[in-house]
Formats: C-alpha cells, sequence, structure tokens
C-alpha cells in the first residue's frame, strides 16, 4: 500500500506480510527488499524527490527513514498551546445533530450536538444537557433497555471509548471501556441484553450490558 516514487523511478511502498505489521519495503534490481522491522505499523510514506529520505508516521509520532545509512529518527516536534479560559457561548444546533436515538418506551430522546449530550421529551419542549467530561466529545448515544441509562461513545485521551450514565440520577458517568483505539458502531441484539461494536482495525467486541464486561468474538483486519 501507499507507493510513493522519488525522481528516479525508485519505488518505496508498505507491506505487513513479514509480521502482520505495516513495515517499510521497496525494489532493488527488480527483487523486494524489506527496509524497516517494527513491532507496530507505520502509515503515509513519503520518499523526498533526491531518494535520500522516506517519512513516515508510527504510533502517533513522524519518522524519518534514511536510505543511505539504513536508519530511523524520530522527528521532534513542538506544539505550543495558549491556555486561556474558554468563554461560555450559546451555539445555534438547527441542522447540526449529529447522532440521537429515541427511548423504547418512545418517551425520550438523547441526542448528540458538537460533541455534547442532551436528553428530551420526544416533542423536544424540555431539553437538558447531560454532563460529560469537558473536554471531549461524545459521539454516539443509545438508550439501555431500561429507558433511563445511555451508552455513549466518548473521546478519552483522544480515542472514541464507551461510557454509560443514568440520566434520572445525579451521578458520574461510568466508563466502560478504556482502549488505545476507537470503539465505535455499537449494534444491540433484540432485547438489549448485549451489544456489538468495533474496536480499532482488527477487533469485533461483545459487550454484556448487565455485567459491562467486554470480550473479543473476532479477530481480523477490518
Amino acid at each position: 500500500m501507499w507507493a510513493t516514487v522519488d525522481k528516479n523511478g525508485n519505488i518505496y511502498f508498505v507491506s505487513g506480510e513479514a509480521n502482520g505489521q505495516y513495515n517499510l519495503y521497496t525494489f532493488v534490481n527488480g527483487k523486494k527488499i524489506q527496509l524497516t522491522n517494527f513491532e507496530t505499523s507505520i502509515f503515509n510514506p513519503f520518499v523526498d524527490a533526491a531518494g535520500d529520505k522516506v517519512v513516515f508516521e508510527k504510533d502517533f509520532q513522524l519518522y524519518s527513514y534514511n536510505i543511505h545509512t539504513k536508519q530511523t529518527e524520530k522527528i521532534p516536534l513542538q506544539v505550543y498551546k495558549n491556555n486561556t479560559l474558554s468563554a461560555f457561548q450559546n451555539m445555534e444546533v438547527s441542522g447540526n445533530i449529529s447522532n440521537f436515538d429515541l427511548s423504547g418506551d418512545g418517551k425520550k430522546l438523547a441526542f448528540v450536538t458538537r460533541g455534547k449530550l442532551f436528553v428530551s421529551d420526544n416533542k423536544g419542549k424540555f431539553i437538558r444537557e447531560i454532563k460529560t467530561l469537558p473536554q471531549e466529545r461524545v459521539k454516539e448515544v443509545f438508550w439501555l433497555k431500561d429507558n433511563k441509562t445511555l451508552l455513549y461513545g466518548q473521546t478519552f485521551k483522544g480515542f472514541e471509548n464507551l461510557f454509560t450514565k443514568d440520566v434520572e440520577a445525579d451521578n458520574e458517568e461510568m466508563q466502560i471501556t478504556n482502549e488505545a483505539k476507537n470503539s465505535r458502531s455499537v449494534t444491540f441484539n433484540r432485547d438489549k441484553s448485549k451489544a456489538v461494536y468495533l474496536c480499532g482495525s482488527n477487533e469485533v467486541r461483545i459487550l454484556d450490558l448487565k455485567s459491562m464486561k467486554s470480550s473479543p468474538i473476532v479477530t481480523d483486519e477490518i
């Protein structure tokens, strides 16, 4: 995948054939040659025009592979943040509902707008924001079968994880998963006793909605 070519026609690309992780390859005299042997995958390589270096992503960092020395080094990055107090601001949500679900009893609606979570009556007359992690973003939301508990996907340290919250009680949300990969695309069985969802790029997982225990049922490239 992700072939990249320098001005002399040398091709560099990614393959996972050696150890199941994406590594950098090239062709020398028509023979395929493996250049890196990482235990975690690289992504999106680009060679410079002169054919001296290939840059790529790995472990959420940028790396440079020197074609002449065959050495890899991490590219140092500095990011500066202006830590100011955020001001509250009213936002128009019309046309900005990104996800919603109607409760099983048909009486309540949960919806997501601009990363915030809300519940209302089924006619939208009484709307209340549900308190979630202030610096994170809610992506999808579902009612559980008790018609008072929400299961929702919310970012946590950069990855979407699953949370639950009883909207009728004044308690904190409960984090169900804590993965360094995205948990998403939740689907329920008929009686809402279990849910299945995708986790990262290689797992289908099942969640027992009584114990809130999650386990993989399929491990394959998705």
